[in-house]
């Protein structure tokens, strides 16, 4: 059956026909400023273009028990108060480490981070507890909104326990001051961490609903809203998928009650460990588009954010998280071919490793266009590739050898070699 969307029949692509799924608008003229899930996942690259392939990755399976991502356990209720030291503020060394593209916008240096970093530590630390220190943050102080994005987001991503408070700290002083980057930043961390709802994460829930009411209402003007607001909708996507999948809410004690995908009711405070959860917000965003349940908010979020971004490749952040999040529901309704075209538009336009290897596992063994794809995705760090490319080979060795071909001694050596990344990728061959 095909999945509805919104009482509408959800038509996808393929390459030739790809306007059935991206609109012919290109993207507004502002650019979104910083790569905001190049922070939370690692980056890989098939032709020189840097991707944020790992979200697009993980949308396409469930979720299997907590996240991978790290899990800060005992937060506190509120992320205003400052729980790090001057020792936190990671030296010159680490910016110049980090600070530079795809990460980095080019005018946006290792010694202004650092400066930012310093800076902003003094001031939270100085003023921490007063109302409106932050308002003063930018007229009186100087910081540029922007840099200090991009601190808080490096140091979460990448400078460890010890200072992730502060890099937590510096996204929710710029939720409070609706810097929109930042508000995605911190509801996709929630959703990664399975820390939706939780006291110290609504402000950003709470501000996301109006980013995205805002999205929805600037998405039929002239300039079609933006990458802020594609991301948005993308990100609304997410949510309301991992909403239709159980458990849900997360980590509820009463589990039994969680068979229905029409999450409707999932405003109720849930209890886990001791931990209270409100995801009225939450839940309302995800809510604010058409549809029977979640699964089919989920389907309508993607189309908004694929008509709002555009089809031109980079046109928008999570462009990649957006194609890999519908195909992964036309998978799961049965809708395989649907879910094929997609993944091939994805590997041919959007270079995505991830998608090269999907399309490549449903071709024959015999077609060459199979080792080709699983030759792309692997370079790019895809590790299940790695796994097929080692299988490949070991068999056309085996086969070589059998017939007494002379390819025989060659195939081996690329078995052996691709054998080993996938044993230091945690792949077991062919798998």
């Amino acid at each position: 059956m095909a999945l509805q969307a919104g009482g509408r029949r959800a038509a996808f692509i393929c390459k030739p026909c790809a306007a059935a799924f991206f609109t012919s608008r290109a993207a507004g003229s502002s650019t979104l400023l910083p790569p905001l899930q190049g922070f939370l996942s690692r980056k890989f690259s098939v032709s020189g273009r840097s991707r944020a392939s790992a979200a697009a990755a993980a949308v396409t399976a469930k979720p299997k028990g907590r996240s991978a991502v790290k899990n800060v356990t005992r937060e506190p209720r509120t992320f205003k108060q400052a729980q790090f030291t001057l020792d936190d503020v990671p030296g010159l060394d680490y910016w110049q480490a980090r600070a530079r593209p795809p990460f980095f916008r080019a005018d946006v240096s290792a010694s202004e981070c650092h400066a930012t970093a310093v800076k902003y530590a003094r001031l939270a630390l100085a003023d921490n507890g007063k109302k409106d220190w932050r308002d003063r943050l930018v007229p009186e102080h100087g910081l540029s909104l922007l840099t200090l994005y991009y601190v808080g987001a490096s140091i979460i991503s990448g400078s460890g326990q010890k200072t992730y408070g502060m890099g937590r700290h510096i996204l929710s002083t710029l939720v409070l001051l609706d810097y929109e980057p930042a508000v995605l930043t911190m509801v996709h961390l929630a959703l990664r961490l399975d820390r939706l709802g939780l006291p110290a994460w609504q402000p950003a829930e709470k501000a996301f609903k109006t980013l995205l009411t805002k999205s929805m209402s600037s998405s039929s003007s002239s300039s079609g809203g933006g990458p802020n607001a594609a991301n948005a909708a993308t990100l609304a996507g997410l949510v309301a998928r991992r909403m239709s999948l159980e458990p849900w809410p997360p980590y509820n004690n009463n589990n039994n009650n969680n068979n229905n995908n029409n999450n409707n009711n999932a405003n109720a405070a849930s209890v886990s460990g001791g931990e209270t959860r409100n995801l009225a917000a939450i839940t309302q965003a995800a809510s604010l588009i058409g549809g029977r349940d979640m699964r089919e908010r989920a389907l309508e979020w993607f189309r908004l954010a694929a008509r709002i971004g555009g089809e031109a490749p980079d046109a928008w952040d999570w462009q990649i998280s957006c194609a890999a999040g519908m195909a992964a529901l036309y998978d799961e309704a049965g809708e395989s071919g649907r879910a094929r075209d997609i993944w091939r538009y994805m590997a041919a336009t959007l270079d995505d490793p991830r998608a090269c290897y999907l399309v490549a596992v449903g071709l024959d063994e015999g077609d060459p266009e199979r080792e080709q794809l699983l030759l792309r995705a692997a370079l790019s760090g895809n590790a299940d590739a790695t796994g097929q490319l080692a299988r490949l080979y070991r068999q056309r060795a085996t086969t070589a050898s059998r017939e007494g071909g002379d390819g025989a001694k060659h195939y081996a050596i690329m078995a052996d070699e691709w054998e080993a990344v996938a044993r230091e990728t945690g792949t077991e061959k062919g798998q």
